[in-house]
């Protein structure tokens, strides 16, 4: 998983930091306030980019893949990085991201990229958004077992689909070791 992502313009970069695990949230904040208002201005100043990219998520897929996936990527890692002052996830983010990633699942044009970008994110965000949409999760998923039992697709895209169903029939918990290796193995066989 990204431990961070970096959203590049011509001028400048903002890095969004994943919260340590051992660290309270409320420490965390404490000691990074400045780094998170300055990242607040900063996403700030690109939403209306982040509203334009949505509402024209369909064309920056035909124009710019390494764009689209991009902005999918930044989506999930706000969401699952950023809380309010309460300390909730951005609930306005959920529905859009699982637009998203139920059009990673149905994209015929980039269907491993999109489906590694979809099975990465819901590693690291899938947990959280079911908590929030538990309905949109069934649905989620019930696409990616439809897609992982379609024979037209690779068996790169079916392994990236098990793993993510097996990740959550175990509660989104990590899987064994054993697992895990025979997973990254199989990835490594099958894209080499």
């Amino acid at each position: 998983m990204l431990a961070n992502i970096t959203w590049v313009t011509s001028d400048e970069a903002v890095e969004l930091p994943r919260v340590p695990p051992s660290l309270s949230s409320i420490h965390y904040q404490s000691k990074n306030a400045l780094s998170f208002t300055r990242l607040e201005n900063k996403l700030q100043k690109y939403s209306s980019i982040n509203k334009k990219d949505f509402t024209m998520r369909e064309e920056l897929q035909q124009r710019d893949v390494e764009r689209w996936l991009g902005f999918i990527t930044f989506l999930c890692e706000v969401f699952g990085t950023m809380r309010s002052s309460t300390g909730e996830p951005f609930r306005v983010l959920v529905c859009p991201i699982y637009t998203c990633l139920r059009e990673l699942l149905q994209s015929q044009d980039v269907k491993e990229d999109a489906v590694l970008c979809c099975s990465m994110e819901l590693q690291s965000t899938g947990r959280l958004l079911e908590e929030q949409l538990p309905e949109m999760m069934t649905d989620l998923l019930a696409a990616a077992r439809d897609k992982m039992l379609c024979p037209s697709e690779s068996m790169l895209t079916r392994s990236l689909l098990l793993e993510v169903i097996e990740l959550h029939a175990n509660n989104w918990n990590p899987l064994t070791p054993t697992i895990t290796q025979y997973y990254n193995k199989t990835i490594q066989k099958l894209t080499a």
